[in-house]
């Protein structure tokens, strides 16, 4: 069986592990991982977190965020790109997301902007951050803040302008064990690049205290000053993603030669003639993901045990966000998603990790020809 995922390991993590437990500093492996995002993208200020879901609760503190406010999410992402805002009380605006690169429908977007608006949360879906850029154009036109979920987009800024990779007031990143790179299971990043929020994204971070200044010795003692939480990533999980970080370049490097293969393979086969749908060429970032979209559900399920039974596994992705259950609590739908929807139903990943080989990448686009040939 060909798996659809499997984690990234680079034969170093035990290695960097025991230089770390070996220090004298403990948090010297934090460090080298916050000092590595703030070298490669500008940041104000780098916190490494337990989670990409924990760096967006500490967004939404920041922004202070509060039920008379609303935030524009897109309706096709991980639940909790919706929910940590929802949390501090503010009602989630769902909108639907662009066919050609399933992130948020931009025009869409503009129509829901009311006075309440105080963000729009644009998520880098597949790694691809070619509009981004439009993003910001749409928040500064707008007075509105703009979170940055990276969650799927670590390392396309190697291969992709920088202006296209940051543009939130916020970014966040995830080192879950499905990405690209991962910290041991858990573990994400929040990047600050609008240095409004840097003090306060301090105190949050140290679980709503001033404890950094205090380590600055600015002050004397530190003291509770507003909400926050544990936010803070362990050492070990620092020290795990510190060596496949340094080998950023070359894990997306061969993720998207792997990426090119399938789209070679596929743009001109049967399938692509014959309705279904793959990602354009320029939407390849970091290949985190490639995805096709059936013409309808049930072709979708075929595929899915055909390939099974062929030993290739494949995956769909998100449920709309919008009619969830907490989603009609806590959010609304004011207009259509019908592209999320479709999606939901119709959307597949093929497999695409490290240490595949081209000759994985052709034998699974082999099933997916011969899938055609059997279902024309």
């Amino acid at each position: 069986m060909i798996p659809f995922n499997k984690p990234t390991f680079t034969g170093k993590e035990i290695d960097s592990l025991n230089v770390t437990l070996s220090s004298e500093d403990l948090d010297s492996s934090v460090a080298d991982v916050c000092d590595f995002l703030n070298n490669h993208s500008g940041a104000k200020a780098t916190y490494f977190c337990n989670s990409c879901s924990d760096a967006l609760e500490i967004c939404a503190l920041a922004m202070e965020l509060g039920k008379d406010d609303e935030v524009i999410v897109p309706d096709y992402s991980f639940v909790t790109s919706a929910s940590s805002f929802a949390l501090r009380g503010a009602k989630i605006i769902f909108c639907d997301v662009d066919i050609e690169d399933l992130s948020l429908d931009l025009e869409m977007a503009e129509k829901l902007i009311t006075k309440k608006t105080k963000a729009i949360i644009w998520v880098d879906y597949a790694g691809n951050s070619n509009r981004a850029k439009k993003a910001r154009q749409l928040c500064d036109k707008h007075g509105l803040f703009l979170v940055q979920d990276a969650a799927q987009s670590i390392g396309n800024w190697l291969f992709a302008p920088h202006n296209e990779c940051f543009q939130g007031d916020f970014i966040t990143y995830s080192f879950h064990y499905t990405k690209n790179i991962q910290s041991g299971g858990e573990g994400g990043a929040l990047l600050i690049r609008n240095k409004e929020f840097v003090e306060i994204s301090d105190l949050i971070f140290e679980k709503g205290t001033n404890r950094r200044s205090f380590i600055r010795s600015e002050v004397d003692k530190y003291t509770w000053h507003t909400l926050g939480s544990s936010y803070a990533g362990s050492y070990s999980q620092a020290a795990f993603l510190r060596p496949q970080l340094n080998t950023l370049e070359k894990i997306t490097s061969d993720r998207r030669s792997l990426w090119r293969t399938y789209f070679e393979c596929l743009n001109n086969s049967g399938l692509v003639q014959n309705k279904w749908k793959i990602p354009l060429a320029n939407n390849i970032a970091n290949a985190h993901t490639f995805w096709m979209i059936a013409p309808d559900e049930d072709s979708k399920e075929k595929l899915l045990d055909f390939c099974n039974s062929n030993q290739v596994q494949l995956s769909s992705h998100y449920q709309s966000l919008g009619k969830s259950p907490a989603g009609l609590t806590y959010g609304k739908v004011p207009l259509g998603i019908e592209v999320s929807e479709m999606l939901s139903d119709c959307l597949l990943r093929l497999p695409l990790w490290h240490g595949m080989t081209n000759k994985n990448v052709i034998y699974i686009t082999n099933v997916l020809n011969k899938f055609r040939e059997i279902y024309p």
